[in-house]
């Protein structure tokens, strides 16, 4: 029942601030791995861009890259974060890199659950919120193609430690 409970906070919190959608089986459903990562069908188009290493990274990525503008949303979140196809936005890439410097997108490729989260939790050069944080966390995993963990438990739930 905890459970249950803990999982419509955060689904209510989620909602909320206009990042997930979800229905009733989704929110009761675990284990639910949370992503303010549209969906590939409501992601926008965007342009196509060359294979090429995003700096922090040191390898190329793992899917296609792309662009198209990034807005900085009210809570200074930004996106969109992928294109159709799940393609990588350059831009939004960019833009966390120059702006927020998250440690997370240099960690690497092929990282187990346990390092993608000591890679979540490490704190950059700017302090982060958590929708930030989980941006920054599915840029990486969309771009080293990890299996995705759990960001929002990992950050709200458990609190990095």
């Amino acid at each position: 029942m905890k459970l249950i409970a803990l999982s419509c906070a955060a689904f209510l919190i989620a909602t909320a601030c206009g990042q997930v959608t979800a229905t009733s089986s989704q929110v009761a459903s675990e284990p639910r791995v949370s992503s303010p990562v549209p969906s590939t069908a409501e992601a926008p188009v965007g342009t196509a861009v060359a294979a090429q290493v995003l700096p922090p990274a040191m390898v190329l990525p793992a899917v296609p890259l792309c662009t198209t503008p990034v807005q900085v949303y009210q809570d200074g979140n930004a996106g969109p974060l992928l294109c159709s196809g799940g393609a990588v936005n350059v831009a939004a890439w960019q833009w966390f890199e120059k702006n927020l410097q998250p440690p997370v997108m240099a960690a690497g490729p092929a990282l187990s659950a346990d390092a993608q989260r000591a890679a979540l939790c490490r704190v950059g050069p700017q302090n982060m919120t958590v929708p930030e944080a989980e941006s920054a966390y599915w840029l990486a995993a969309a771009y080293y193609g990890w299996t995705p963990i759990d960001a929002e438990r990992v950050l709200v739930v458990e609190g990095c430690r």
